[in-house]
């Protein structure tokens, strides 16, 4: 996989992470698992579009790759839900099926992620050829 996502600075101090670094990974693992396009997904045979910016696993799934148990899991969801950072929702796998999903949304998800600015930021760091020689000139 290919590519890069933004995290705003002072994330490791948020309240929600504690200073603990084991969370701080947890919440990288889920931008960096969040779709940047709606995107399709099979659950059960049936259709489900996740939002961009969202993710769809299994509880039990994301708990094994944080190494924790799935009680600890809900808990740190609780937590980012409690502060405005994600937003969950259960999705069912299909039809007759137990086995359930849980759908995260990351909040501000666009706020951060969307580069349409690009253009404004490359145009303001060009520098003319006078620029290049003056700075060489030091």
């Amino acid at each position: 996989m290919s590519g890069w996502f933004a995290v705003k600075r002072g994330m490791t101090e948020h309240d929600v992470m504690r200073g603990d670094f084991a969370r701080v990974g947890w919440f990288l693992w889920m931008i960096d698992n969040a779709v940047w396009r709606d995107t399709q997904i099979d659950l059960g045979g049936r259709p489900h579009t996740v939002p961009r910016g969202s993710l769809c696993y299994s509880q039990r799934f994301m708990a094994q790759k944080f190494s924790i148990s799935t009680k600890a899991l809900r808990t740190f969801l609780s937590d980012l839900e409690r502060h405005k950072i994600i937003e969950t929702e259960v999705v069912s796998t299909g039809i007759g099926t137990k086995t359930k999903r849980t759908q995260v949304t990351l909040c501000n998800y666009d706020k951060y992620q969307d580069f349409g600015n690009k253009r404004e930021t490359r145009g303001k760091q060009r520098r003319t050829r006078k620029q290049y020689s003056r700075r060489d000139d030091r």
